[in-house]
């Protein structure tokens, strides 16, 4: 009897251990789904920390060496490379490590800060998804897979060393603050991310529409250079011209005479070889960037005149246009330049789910730069430039399909309001599955 009182007991403690996780998993499996993503893309991420690019052995571990021989103030107060203090300052934090300039070490150092904006920025599409565009977790979750899993975010930062992880995450951010109406702390989100690159002005075309629709005031751009201005102040304590740091990007702007450098942009289409066409260098080149500007401002002025939806939903939309349209007609462009329309191309597949295919069909055309530049692989047996025109005319069919559906007539609020109704009913028989809201 006493054996029998004992093995009832055993089997009641262990009862009473599996109704305790079933319990806390139907609480927080959402949480425990995130955690188990985030740890598998980080086991990826490390197994590609040890690839050293010809831009690391180049310029990041040569910068390196100058703080960890020279030190942090004198090789702050010096002029050297083509990127703004705000980069150089992570310098500064790894050489206190003593990391060997060319070891694994500092290889591994550079990186993560790039995985940490990664991750950064998969949080923030959580967190929009959630308490900005009220979405579920399913559509969540496939989201936040989505920014940690895509191959050209994976490849730019863990297994190239780039940091465009970095001025991305500040533009993700300053959406964020944007749909919340938190104009002062978004555009300093956006100052930082242009204190890191000058990518960040392919979202100005954005603002520019928000501006015209009244949902932005232009008061709220002084922030900008304010903080472009602060974050170069240390530098400048340590000795460097204040006039330098602020020509940086006037420098870079000039410093390649290329229509497109392995971007699969439409300027792909056209020849690179000046040294034959030199009517290309003289009058294309120095037009080109006018082109591209006429074409944006184009699009936001028809957007203005055209698009009535004020949904959050259509203006997530539009600004996934912009970051991918400038790009694409602006020259000088690299491979790795569409890496802010790829994490934006998330976001719009959670404000507009059904559309997924846009965004795919984007980071296909994307990829097509990486795998021809860090592999040289391409998707058909064509020369490096034919396999570049593939990736521009997936672009092209992005762009034409997005600017199709923004331009698309709304549906009268009453058909709206009925499909709603009938959505809901549906949902509550069974009869359909929530997938989009």
């Amino acid at each position: 009897m006493q054996e029998k009182d004992n093995k009832n007991t055993f089997v009641r403690f262990f009862d009473t251990i599996d109704d305790f996780i079933r319990k806390i998993f139907s609480k927080c499996w959402m949480y425990l789904a995130l955690l188990a993503i985030a740890v598998v893309a980080f086991i990826l991420r490390y197994h590609l920390l040890g690839n050293r690019s010809g831009d690391m052995n180049s310029f990041l571990i040569p910068w390196y060496t100058r703080f960890y021989n020279d030190g942090i103030v004198k090789t702050l107060g010096s002029s050297f490379g083509d990127y703004t203090p705000a980069y150089l300052y992570f310098f500064a934090g790894i050489s206190l490590f003593k990391f060997e300039p060319k070891s694994d070490a500092f290889v591994a150092a550079v990186k993560y800060i790039s995985i940490f904006f990664d991750y950064a920025s998969a949080v923030f599409v959580v967190l929009i998804a959630k308490q900005r565009l009220k979405k579920t977790w399913w559509i969540t979750i496939l989201a936040f897979t989505a920014a940690l899993f895509l191959p050209t975010i994976i490849f730019n930062g863990a297994y190239w060393g780039q940091c465009d992880s970095i001025y991305a995450f500040f533009i993700v951010l300053s959406i964020y603050f944007l749909l919340g109406n938190h104009q002062r702390t978004a555009m300093i989100m956006y100052g930082i991310s242009f204190a890191f690159k000058l990518q960040a002005i392919f979202f100005l075309p954005y603002l520019a529409y928000l501006f015209l629709k009244k949902k932005f005031k232009l008061r709220f751009l002084i922030y900008v250079p304010i903080v472009y201005v602060l974050f170069a102040l240390p530098s400048v304590f340590c000795g460097r011209n204040f006039m330098e740091i602020m020509e940086v990007y006037i420098n870079q702007g000039g410093s390649y005479e290329y229509l497109s450098l392995n971007a699969p942009n439409i300027f792909i289409f056209i020849s690179n070889n000046f040294a034959g066409n030199s009517w290309l260098k003289q009058y294309l080149l120095p037009a080109a960037p006018y082109f591209g500007i006429a074409i944006m401002l184009t699009f936001v002025f028809v957007f203005y005149g055209r698009v009535k939806d004020e949904k959050d939903s259509k203006y997530l939309e539009i600004a996934y246009f912009f970051v991918l349209l400038a790009p694409y007609v602006l020259p000088r462009m690299h491979e790795r330049y569409f890496y802010l329309a790829d994490i934006l191309g998330v976001i719009f597949f959670l404000a507009k789910p059904k559309k997924f295919y846009i965004p795919l069909i984007s980071s296909v055309g994307s990829l097509t730069g990486y795998l021809s530049y860090l592999f040289g692989i391409k998707w058909i047996d064509l020369d490096s430039t034919n396999h570049m025109r593939i990736g521009a005319f997936l672009m092209l069919i992005a762009l034409v399909l997005t600017a199709v559906d923004i331009l698309k007539k709304d549906k009268p609020e009453m058909e709206q309001f009925r499909e709603d109704v009938s959505r809901e009913v549906a949902l509550k028989d069974g009869l359909i599955e929530n997938l989009e809201d």
